[in-house]
């Protein structure tokens, strides 16, 4: 994945999308708790 240089804007969009990935994660484990 780090084989050309990323852009400061596809860093940002990758970062985002974990995020949001994370935050549906924790929100399905606090749910099943």
């Amino acid at each position: 994945m780090l084989v050309r240089g990323a852009t400061l804007v596809e860093v940002l969009v990758a970062l985002l999308i974990m995020g949001i990935g994370m935050l549906g994660i924790a929100s399905l484990q606090a749910t099943s708790l």
